[in-house]
């Protein structure tokens, strides 16, 4: 027999159909080359309409045609007298019953024995693939082809048969990383049970992975940083797909509760993603024996997968969702770099310039997800974001900022133009996008003469010496035409020497400032007014190491006590200026000295 067990139509619950149609089963195995995907059954009714017998019943004035219950034990078929000229009516309006009962999707049928309703043989969630009536008289009969789809048979407690499971239980293996069941399935597994061990049920699935090689950037200073020319040219980007078709699901022992196709293929896939461990390169294998990319591409296991990023696509109609991941796969330290090199000569110069222009691109062992811009996760501030490794990169190669001779982007410039180069560069421009963890800057250098202080970023010395001349007398003459008269009157001027020396430091890496904080009295205390001393006053580059003593050394071989000859010498009271918010410091003195002979 042949009962509808739940029905989206409380009222056809309970309904069976009379005479019980012949009932084929059919099924096309769902496979992938990784697992089965279980079963797409078809069920096939065909049956016989009966004039005036059978259910759904006709009753004379009716506008429909009613089911009998199962509970209802009429031997006849509920047989009931049709006039003739009403048994074409009577035959159609119990297609329209048909047509009525079977126009929703997610009915439970089921077929038990006749004589025993309760002895259930087969279950079965069903949706309606098509309703064909044959041609006829509609006399005494009508035959009929009901056509069902089901994704799984059910046993008399509600359990799905083995061969309707997704990844059957004999190709569970616990040593496989594919493998991403929870427990291994069993022949008691319920649909809700099916559901929560793969997420979801599908028709197709598919995975794939790839790895290229990313030409736009590279690492740079080797392993440990140290290197300023050991480059590693390439980075490499490995991309995984994970597409799944799913399938409509009814769940729900009392009330069939309707599962979207495209729900199915997002908690399948879902289940997939969060399951593998680990997910990321080089953990993931390939192969039995070895690593994703480490066999065929030779790629060292020494890289490490950054830069972890899901997009996801879903198409409702079509029940099919599309997730796709990539990693940046780096070997040191994590921050990619690119950048390029020019060296400029001209006639108008007598120096030579090398451009160096680069890009640092930070990254990030962080989810995807994150609790703000960046990436950073506070819950493990261990791990840091692009930005913060794109700066991490910025230090290691700018010689913590300070360039200078001991900075691989000198290093580099030196190298590229083959000559003796100032380390100091001409000019420095960075910018910095924490958004997107990028640190860019250009520098210019020279082969200009080396500071002989080596804190400044510039520096200006001028030396003036004035030699002794004559000493004469001017007489003015009321009325002579050739005008004044001019009078040896013997001797010779003194000789002096006049030394001015201005000095450029950075004033932002001058010992920080510590400003008044004014109260609302607009008074200044004591210990303020301390701070602000040792802040302007005693950061002066004549009283600070090592420009002190380098200071010193310049001031000592411009004196003319350091040339032979000289007999008496005397200073005059140097001057000092010195501004601290501009980081401009300059010295002026003075010598009137005297030679033996």
């Amino acid at each position: 027999m042949l009962e509808i067990v739940n029905h989206p139509i409380n009222t056809f619950a309970g309904k069976v159909i009379r005479p019980v149609p012949f009932v084929s089963v059919s099924s096309q195995s769902l496979k992938t080359k990784e697992f089965t995907l279980g079963q797409d059954y078809t069920i096939t009714l065909t049956g016989t309409i009966l004039t005036n017998r059978g259910s759904p019943q006709y009753a004379t004035g009716n506008v429909v045609a009613t089911f009998l219950n199962s509970t209802d034990s009429n031997p006849d078929l509920g047989g009931t007298v049709v006039d003739k000229q009403d048994v074409g009516r009577a035959i159609l309006m119990k297609q329209n019953a048909l047509r009525e009962l079977f126009g929703y999707d997610g009915i439970r049928i089921k077929i038990t024995s006749f004589k025993n309703p309760t002895a259930i043989t087969l279950m079965a969630d069903v949706s309606t693939e098509s309703i064909t009536f044959d041609p006829g008289s509609y006399q005494n009969t009508c035959t009929y082809t009901i056509v069902l789809k089901a994704t799984h048979l059910l046993n008399a407690n509600g359990q799905i048969l083995r061969e309707g499971l997704q990844g059957n239980a004999e190709e569970v293996n616990s040593n496989d990383p594919s493998d991403f069941r929870s427990s291994s399935a069993t022949a008691t597994t319920t649909v809700a049970k099916e559901r929560l061990e793969w997420g979801g049920f599908v028709e197709d699935y598919n995975e794939e992975w790839s790895i290229e090689t990313d030409e736009g950037s590279g690492e740079t200073g080797g392993p440990n940083g140290d290197n300023a020319f050991n480059y590693i040219p390439n980075t490499y980007i490995v991309t995984r797909t994970i597409s799944a078709t799913g399938r409509v699901v009814y769940d729900g022992e009392v009330t069939p509760v309707k599962v979207e196709a495209w729900e199915e293929a997002r908690k399948f896939i879902k289940k997939k993603l969060l399951t593998d461990t680990p997910i990321g390169y080089p953990g993931y294998k390939g192969s039995a024996t070895g690593y994703f990319a480490h066999d065929i591409l030779n790629l060292d296991l020494g890289y490490n997968a950054f830069d972890h990023t899901r997009t996801e696509n879903i198409n409702k109609q079509a029940g099919v969702v599309t997730v796709t991941e990539t990693w940046v796969l780096l070997k040191g330290v994590a921050a990619s770099e690119t950048y390029d090199l020019s060296v400029e000569s001209s006639t108008d110069s007598p120096f030579v310039t090398v451009n160096i222009n680069g890009t640092i691109r930070g990254h990030t062992s962080l989810p995807a997800t994150s609790d703000y811009y960046g990436g950073k996760n506070p819950n493990n501030t261990s791990l840091a974001n692009k930005a913060e490794n794109a700066l991490t990169k910025y230090f290691q190669i700018s010689n913590d900022g300070r360039y200078g001779m001991g900075s691989h982007i000198f290093k580099r410039a030196k190298a590229a133009s083959a000559i003796n180069l100032n380390p100091q560069p001409i000019s420095i421009s960075t910018s910095r996008n924490d958004f997107t963890g990028e640190i860019s800057y250009a520098l210019q250098f020279d082969n200009r003469p080396r500071n002989i202080i080596s804190e400044a970023m510039k520096e200006s010395i001028q030396v003036n010496d004035t030699y002794p001349g004559d000493i004469y007398a001017v007489i003015p003459v009321i009325g002579r035409p050739t005008g004044p008269v001019l009078q040896y009157i013997g001797g010779r001027t003194e000789y002096k020497r006049d030394v001015s020396i201005e000095l450029i430091f950075d004033y932002t890496d001058i010992d920080n400032y510590t400003p008044a904080s004014y109260a609302e009295t607009n008074t200044v205390t004591s210990e303020e007014i301390k701070n602000l001393r040792a802040a302007l006053t005693m950061t002066k580059p004549s009283l600070v190491q090592p420009v002190r003593k380098q200071l010193g050394t310049l001031i000592k071989s411009l004196s003319p006590l350091s040339e032979p000859n000289i007999r008496k010498c005397f200073l005059n009271p140097p001057v000092e200026n010195w501004s601290p918010r501009e980081g401009r410091y300059s010295i002026s003195l003075s010598w009137v000295y005297e030679l033996k002979d």
